[in-house]
């Protein structure tokens, strides 16, 4: 699991985006919009690159690419989404163990 940064406030770590921002943002977006704001930064860049090489292939390959950054970018989101929401309850403080 990745390590959860916290805030600049010193509070709890920024949620996870929404998953169908992450997939409208790369399919829309060289590939990479929604990878930068799930802040996988290397997959954004290898994403921005390979769309913009396929637009040699009069946008085949970018359309490829924007698919495949979409559906991977909202399973990540997903995941993260997933993970974030499973917290342990709080101990309570009149609960004594037997």
């Amino acid at each position: 699991m990745l390590p959860q940064v916290p805030s600049p406030g010193g509070g709890s770590p920024d949620p996870p985006p929404d998953p169908n921002l992450v997939l409208i943002l790369n399919l829309l977006v060289f590939g990479a919009a929604g990878y930068w704001l799930l802040g996988a930064r290397t997959k954004a860049v290898i994403a921005a690159i390979l769309w913009i090489a396929g637009l040699w292939s009069c946008g085949v390959v970018s359309g490829l690419v924007a698919l495949a950054a979409a559906i991977d970018g909202y399973r990540e989101a997903k995941r993260r989404l997933a993970a974030s929401s499973v917290a342990e309850p709080p101990a309570s403080p009149h609960h004594a163990e037997l």
